[in-house]
């Protein structure tokens, strides 16, 4: 395991054993095998930069002046219990800033609460047919799909997941081929952007209720569904000189 997530000085960071008797979740239920992790070495890395008397006196008489400006991207997340038996539901997924992109998938209930013998990264499509985004006044995509994955019909909410993401027309992947796509990787990708893609433009803010509506070919098994929704927002952070951190994400 490798985490690079620790970058503000001064930070203090402190490493605590537990000892837990838990069972390893297995992504194989028919596995009898027990497995253990033993933690043979750790270390930390950590990047020192020194900045030059000179230049370090300019940043400082920049910030007395105006913030350090970053344009960064928040996600946030949800999840809805979808009840059996349904074959349409629609849930208010935001209420306040409308994404710039949003992912949905689906698991089954049993695996999103814990149970051992599912595995919770089994996103099937449970049969559906159409799924949509409300927001603003309009309709993402604007046409409808017809997916049928019993049928296999469901190409192109595969394409649209490329496209989405920036990796159609690219020699970048993400390694889901359609056969995945199709049991156990269904990831629905709907950009909410102004040119429908994953641009290195900065999107306005825009406010509103941003909904997520889904169609089934057949009701929900029993035990239920869990549906997960990731939101990307733009967001802006501004840095002064006392070093107080302050976020345009006051819209949201």
């Amino acid at each position: 395991m490798r985490c690079s997530g620790f970058s503000i000085e001064n930070i203090i960071l402190i490493l605590s054993r537990v000892n837990a008797d838990r069972t390893l979740q297995k992504l194989n239920p028919a596995d009898e095998n027990h497995y253990r992790i033993f933690v043979h070495d750790v270390k930390l890395l950590a990047k020192m930069i020194e900045v030059q008397p000179s230049l370090n006196m300019s940043i400082y008489k920049t910030l007395e002046s105006k913030p350090a400006t970053y344009a960064v991207r928040r996600t946030e997340l949800k999840s809805t219990f979808l009840s059996p038996g349904r074959t349409e539901i629609e849930y208010n997924a935001f209420s306040s800033t409308i994404p710039r992109r949003i992912t949905v998938a689906l698991v089954a209930n049993g695996a999103f609460n814990g149970d051992i013998s599912l595995s919770p990264f089994n996103f099937k499509p449970f049969n559906l047919r159409d799924i949509s985004v409300h927001t603003g006044g309009h309709i993402y995509p604007m046409v409808s799909y017809k997916l049928k994955f019993d049928e296999d019909i469901f190409v192109r909410a595969y394409v649209d997941m490329y496209e989405a993401l920036g990796m159609a027309n690219s020699d970048r992947s993400f390694d889901i081929s359609l056969t995945q796509f199709k049991s156990g990787w269904s990831f629905f990708v709907i950009p909410l952007t102004s040119t429908l893609d994953d641009s290195c433009g900065f999107e306005l803010l825009r406010s509103g209720t941003t909904s997520v509506r889904l169609e089934f070919n057949s009701p929900i098994p029993a035990g239920g569904v869990e549906m997960i929704i990731m939101g990307e927002f733009d967001q802006l952070l501004m840095i002064d000189y006392n070093r107080h951190i302050v976020s345009d994400s006051t819209l949201g």
